[in-house]
């Protein structure tokens, strides 16, 4: 079982309060030992910060010690997912990074191709961050040549538009890809990030979203940009585990969501996949 849970504070003071209301939904993947859990934030200056630590033993929970400590606020990744073996590498934990971007991907998209063969129009200086052979990595990396092809690795050039057709492109090409047969469709959700948004498409899995303070605007501003005069104490929590309890409202899928690091955030419904070009 992999669970992917997603933490957005506008400001530090709501960061503890976002981590007690998601410590439940991690009694609910206890027994599912062993277990790597991942966890994944930004830095003061929009670097992602990985601190992977290794579950092996009861009790079964991440250390979120490093998120309490945040000064920033921000945005943050959890990742929990099965480990093949008691013997733990850091390359089966998620979430998976390059420079200012994070990735966690529950369900990972069934690979039809050899998992050791490159997907194809993939930038070198980005294969040279592969670290494994997994699904969820395979999806990472071409969801970057998408930003990659259009200018915008850099997050702070990209737009929460722009994120989120990335996102969009890179799972519908792989979806076609690895098209599974009559009566097994594919079931995933995937969720990018950088310093000022988080994207989440989610294709046959429910997801359940959790607000706290002031109620978050319907709209995003396009480049995701307020006024330090105009911030308000507001958090988003995203999670894939049903937390069974009435205060948090569930997404059917399929579903795209848009969350900024204001805690504002956008519900779409996305067309069904379809084809879309190699990039060239």
């Amino acid at each position: 079982m992999n669970a992917i849970v997603v933490l957005v504070a506008s400001q530090p003071q709501i960061v503890e309060p976002l981590i007690d209301s998601v410590r439940p939904l991690f009694a609910d993947i206890a027994e599912q030992l062993p277990l790597g859990f991942g966890i994944g934030e930004f830095g003061p200056d929009g670097q992602a910060v990985l601190a992977r630590r290794p579950i092996l033993q009861p009790p079964i929970h991440p250390d979120f010690a490093q998120l309490k400590q945040s000064k920033t606020g921000g945005i943050a990744l959890v990742q929990a997912r099965s480990i093949a073996t008691r013997s733990y590498s850091p390359d089966e934990t998620l979430p998976l990074k390059h420079k200012k971007w994070l990735w966690a991907m529950a369900d990972d998209l069934d690979a039809k191709a050899d998992p050791e063969a490159p997907p194809p129009a993939i930038p070198e200086f980005l294969l040279n961050q592969r670290r494994s052979s997994l699904p969820a990595e395979e999806a990472f990396l071409q969801f970057l040549a998408f930003v990659a092809d259009r200018r915008i690795i850099e997050p702070a050039g990209t737009t929460a538009t722009d994120m989120q057709r990335c996102l969009r492109d890179a799972l519908s090409l792989l979806h076609i890809r690895n098209s599974p047969r009559p009566g097994q469709p594919l079931s995933y959700i995937a969720a990018a990030a950088h310093a000022h948004a988080v994207a989440v498409f989610s294709l046959g899995r429910a997801l359940w979203m959790r607000t706290v303070g002031d109620p978050p605007d319907s709209a995003l501003d396009e480049r995701l940009r307020v006024p330090l005069g105009h911030r308000v104490k507001r958090g988003v929590v995203l999670s894939t585990v049903d937390p069974r309890n009435h205060s948090w409202q569930v997404l059917e899928a399929p579903v795209q969501l848009l969350v900024d690091s204001l805690g504002r955030y956008r519900v779409t419904v996305p067309a069904a996949p379809k084809a879309t070009p190699e990039i060239n």
